[in-house]
């Protein structure tokens, strides 16, 4: 039996306030109005689901910035190698000349060797992780192409990879001390194929950042709409929401009262105290539209109540 029942729903509603400031306090401390599968399973399927997304497209852009880091060592390598090639090729033109001396053809000699040994240092050093995608003399097999990752659905780009140790010891074999123009010939040729591969990787690597720049764009907007609590300007965490027909509110019996003005039973009141006569305050009833033009004790009665019509 219950003696209090006055007690017994205070605990009620102090059960159902503690139960709603738990989950706005959920929603504050996640960020999300779906937190788990509690809050709304259906919702929570659907963020699940982009959140795998997410992780796929965060995963694909690690991918991808490991093809940066082996893109950008190969790029470094050939452009040092194509700026040294220009450079043996003026050698090699003064080599080409009858009327050097000894000397002046020793001494060209000895520096298109230095040269050829810088390009091979070049070469050798241009791997990222133990990974490499052009050839040289450390490497001399041709690596195969690397396939990167570059989306939350396993599409990959490839990566070619270029045979820089056949060009280079084609050039490094030169016979130097009697230098034709088809030793030239054939010099050009190498450095025509190394130009080609600067512009493929240098391809690859605008490719690779804008892959990325996309991804990234395509995060964030994934975690925008990924369960965010969206509120109506000067609306707060946990305020009701504010109705969309404030005369459907009054029908309803919500108080929508304007400065001065008393709610229908304060006028009952009122109008009882003063032997049934209408006085100021003025009288407003949500819902109505305002009747004017009707006068009780020198005061205009500006809203519509039932005391007025029954006056009339």
């Amino acid at each position: 039996m219950i003696t209090n029942p006055g007690a017994t729903i205070a605990l009620q509603s102090l059960n159902e306030t503690n139960s709603a400031l738990q989950a706005v306090q959920k929603q504050v401390s996640t960020g999300y109005m779906v937190a788990d599968a509690t809050d709304n399973g259906a919702a929570y399927a659907v963020a699940q689901a982009v959140r795998s997304e997410i992780s796929g497209l965060g995963a694909a852009n690690q991918q991808l910035g490991y093809g940066q880091g082996l893109v950008g060592t190969t790029l470094s390598a050939l452009n040092d190698v194509s700026n040294v090639l220009n450079s043996a090729r003026d050698v090699l033109v003064a080599l080409a000349n009858g009327a050097n001396s000894t000397t002046q053809t020793s001494n060209y000699q000895s520096q298109y060797t230095s040269f050829m040994k810088q390009i091979k240092n070049d070469l050798n050093s241009a791997t990222y992780n133990g990974q490499y995608v052009i050839s040289s003399s450390n490497n001399t097999t041709t690596p195969t192409s690397i396939n990167l990752v570059q989306d939350e659905a396993g599409n990959t780009y490839t990566l070619n990879s270029f045979d820089a140790y056949t060009q280079f010891t084609s050039i490094s074999t030169l016979a130097t001390g009697s230098v034709s123009s088809s030793t030239i010939t054939t010099f050009v040729g190498v450095q025509a194929c190394v130009n080609s591969a600067l512009d493929t990787y240098g391809n690859a690597m605008n490719y690779i950042n804008a892959q990325i720049s996309f991804n990234n764009d395509k995060i964030d907007a994934l975690n925008s709409g990924l369960g965010a609590r969206r509120r109506r300007p000067g609306q707060g965490v946990g305020h009701a929401p504010e109705p969309a027909d404030p005369a459907a509110a009054g029908r309803a019996g919500a108080v929508d009262r304007q400065p001065g003005t008393v709610g229908t039973a304060e006028a009952v009141r009122l109008m009882k105290a003063r032997g049934g006569r209408h006085a100021a305050p003025t009288l407003r009833t949500p819902g109505r539209r305002p009747r004017t033009g009707i006068r009780h004790e020198g005061a205009r009665c500006l809203t519509w109540c039932w005391s007025c019509a029954r006056a009339r």
